[in-house]
């Protein structure tokens, strides 16, 4: 049941590295590259922003994405830069990690199913062993010790995955950190200065030649009064 559900927590790690790498290749590449139909770039823009979404990707990133793919690549300032970079580096961070957790979880499989086999075949040897006599009673316990000594092993192997897995998991936590400063920092001062309206300047003053006398005429109750 653990072995299957296991298989099972593998593939959805698969199927998002893939999943991510598609968004980056055909999305991301292109845009970064810059794309001269507009339709066309805005379209890769949805798309993009549907698949990071999925992903879990934080909307600080989500919400700028138009912004800095939606110009040409020599019309893109500072901030444009920075959030391309921010999010290139966020995808490439976590196909390797997703690719790191796959590979781990293969050597393990792997460890795993050569104990197993073993422990059978050994198990299985002792028994036909057992079968020749009294006198191979012994083997057959050695055999078997042996047996649970290579589980106690794989055990053992798992356990030493652990370092590793908090690892990612740290990094992950760096990952979030950053983009909690991106957010909070760049993108604030971004959104506040796209949300600001800028007064029209004032007319200039008026020349001393193009003073105009104004006349005051009183109302006629007034003057009869």
């Amino acid at each position: 049941m653990e072995k299957e559900l296991r298989a099972r927590e593998l593939l959805v790690l698969e199927k998002k590295k893939e999943k991510l790498q598609t968004a980056y290749a055909e999305c991301v590449k292109p845009l970064v590259e810059g794309i001269d139909d507009e339709s066309k770039a805005q379209e890769l823009i949805e798309a993009l922003r549907a698949a990071l979404e999925g992903l879990g990707f934080d909307t600080s990133i989500l919400v700028a994405l138009p912004t800095a793919f939606g110009k040409a690549p020599a019309a893109r300032g500072s901030f444009d830069a920075m959030v391309i970079s921010n999010l290139t580096e966020e995808i490439n961070m976590r196909i390797a990690g997703f690719e790191a957790t796959l590979r781990e979880a293969e050597s393990v499989v792997v460890a795993d199913n050569a104990a197993i086999a073993a422990a059978e075949a050994a198990l299985a040897e002792a028994q036909q062993k057992q079968l020749g006599g009294a006198n191979t009673f012994a083997e057959f316990q050695r055999a078997q010790q042996k047996a649970e000594s290579d589980l106690a092993d794989l055990k053992q192997i798992l356990k030493a995955l652990e370092p590793e897995l908090r690892t990612f998991s740290k990094d992950q936590a760096k990952a979030q950190k950053r983009l909690s400063s991106f957010r909070e920092g760049a993108l604030a001062a971004f959104l506040s200065l796209r949300d600001r309206v800028t007064r029209p300047p004032l007319p200039p003053p008026a020349e001393e030649d193009d003073v105009q006398e104004w006349v005051v005429v009183e109302p006629a109750e007034a003057v009869a009064a």
